[in-house]
């Protein structure tokens, strides 16, 4: 089942749609089967219940593995095209168009994640809509409600067998067919106020008086518009923004910027700290849906179901550097090749250091960002709260297995996010820089070391090869492979080698039995993954 997270989709109606009896869309319920769940038998449902342990064996009984959480949300797609084919035959594009919107996009090169709206997406319809259009918006809502609850109930039925991991991909797909769903958001711990969803730490920061602001972040709703005004208030007193750069930029401080999961330290302006740090939510969001194994036991998300409790984890620190100048001067008294670099995440310190790149450096300060960020999360989430401070980060992949933990950061510079901000996206194709040099290196240099050999080097082998540069080559096209091939078979499994890595329970042979396929097996199906590539892209 597809680990995919919700869709928000909003538009303004007009009378778009030809007139035809409202009788025409009674029929649409009809054949889609919205009017009633005569569709989904009593005995395929999960019972959606909090019963005492005396009922377990009764919601054991009526759990049917013929009708899987897949199989009603691939039911649920299928019902979502039919009832856009209904709005093309009625002439209702609009319609239609929403209505596929909902549909998770077949796209083999890209892989989706959307994003959890903010505002509350179950809207009512203007007043001006036709009743063709209410009976559609009618018959949409249903099925949304009517799948969305069927698939949340799996999540309960895995809560009382303890498969908290089999508990969060159910309510992640809840979300994404019904992104309003209230059991579903609570077991995120957001609340719904005023029409929008707000998380623990956003309703804190509103009970202390701040509100979000576009440009500055969280500020005193007292002091919004004197920022607006070029105003700022810097150690207790109001001083112009001019001012204020001025003091910063003299001092080894910055513009802090806190969010959810970040603490940033901004050196370039406190706007292009807000910038990044509503970046990095959008990607720890994405992140997280992949990889919420990472962020707790199984234990604890099957309790998450019920007690409903704060999966706590503490703010990744970043620092932005102004210049390459500020970097290397900073970071030097911690690394004796920082000059090598352009950025990087250190362990020991637990902070990502980059700089805002000039016109004349040749690189980009995102994907960098993501990059570095990605060894951060999975470094700092990757063991519980009791022991997460006190491990030997060089310990990673130390015997062998190192490639994983740098291409899954390669992999991770390809990440966007939509202009709507509705959605993020992963991957790319041949389109992409890294891929292309894993093209080249692999079909024209003839470079390619096989997975036996190459899942056998240590952290210390890898870097100190003189080949590194296709090893890095090769890295990203085999994070790419194990996300995209055949529409994502081994996406489960590599995330389950990501976290044996990480948790240090891997072996030379890890790959293999977490894919079931051999090394060589593997490397065949990597060649043949990338030739197609090579003849998509003609």
């Amino acid at each position: 089942m597809a680990i995919i997270f919700g869709v928000c989709w909003g538009v303004s109606f007009a009378q778009t749609s030809s007139d035809v009896a409202p009788q025409t869309f009674a029929r649409i319920d009809e054949t889609l089967g919205t009017k009633s769940t005569q569709s989904v038998t009593d005995s395929d449902r999960v019972l959606v219940t909090n019963e005492s342990a005396d009922t377990s064996k009764t919601k054991e009984k009526n759990y049917s593995e013929k009708r899987s959480a897949g199989i009603v949300f691939d039911e649920y797609q299928q019902r979502l095209e039919d009832l856009a084919k209904k709005c093309d035959e009625l002439s209702m594009p609009l319609e239609a168009k929403v209505t596929r919107s909902l549909i998770y996009p077949d796209n083999t090169e890209i892989f989706t994640i959307p994003l959890l709206p903010v505002q509350e997406t179950l809207r009512k319809l203007p007043a001006d809509a036709n009743k063709n259009q209410r009976f559609w918006f009618s018959a949409l809502n249903r099925l949304r409600d009517q799948y969305s609850d069927e698939i949340y109930s799996f999540a309960e039925y895995f809560g009382d067998k303890k498969r908290g991991y089999d508990v969060v991909a159910c309510v992640l797909t809840t979300l994404f067919v019904n992104p309003d769903h209230i059991k579903a958001r609570h077991f995120f711990n957001y609340t719904l106020q005023d029409g929008v969803w707000r998380s623990r730490w956003e309703l804190q920061q509103l009970e202390k008086g701040l509100v979000e602001t576009p440009e500055f972040g969280w500020l005193p709703a007292e002091n919004v518009d004197r920022y607006r005004n070029g105003e700022r208030f810097y150690k207790r007193q109001w001083i112009s923004s001019q001012e204020e750069e001025k003091r910063i930029l003299a001092s080894a401080s910055g513009w802090r910027v806190d969010t959810e999961h970040f603490s940033i330290l901004s050196r370039v302006s406190l706007e292009r700290g807000v910038e990044i740090g509503r970046l990095l939510e959008a990607y720890y969001q994405a992140w997280s849906r992949l990889f919420f194994r990472m962020i707790a036991s199984e234990t604890q998300w099957s309790s998450q179901l019920y007690l409903n409790t704060e999966i706590v984890t503490k703010r990744h620190k970043i620092i932005i550097y102004r210049n390459r100048e500020e970097y290397l001067r900073e970071l030097k008294k911690h690394d004796s090749n920082v000059s090598l670099s352009v950025g990087g995440y250190f362990p020991n310190l637990r902070c990502t250091f980059v700089y805002e790149p000039s016109k004349d450096d040749n690189f980009d300060l995102l994907p960098l960002l993501f990059h570095e960020t990605t060894h951060q999360l999975f470094e700092e989430c990757s063991t519980s709260s009791q022991s997460r401070f006190k491990v030997d980060f060089q310990s990673r992949a130390k015997v062998s297995n190192f490639w994983v933990v740098e291409g899954v950061a390669v992999y991770a510079e390809t990440f966007k996010v939509n202009a709507s901000k509705s959605a993020a996206t992963l991957g790319g194709g041949r389109n992409v820089f890294r891929i292309q040099c894993a093209l080249e290196s692999l079909f024209v240099d003839k470079d390619y070391v096989s997975l036996r050999e190459y899942a056998g080097l240590s952290r210390e082998e890898f870097q100190n090869r003189r080949d590194i540069a296709t090893l890095y080559s090769e890295a990203a096209g085999l994070a790419y492979f194990f996300m995209h091939y055949d529409n994502g078979v081994y996406r489960d499994a590599f995330v389950t080698y990501l976290y044996n890595v990480y948790q240090g329970i891997d072996s030379r042979d890890s790959l293999e039995k977490v894919t079931g396929k051999t090394f060589e097996e593997l490397d065949r199906e990597y060649i043949d993954f990338m030739q197609s590539l090579c003849h998509a892209s003609k």
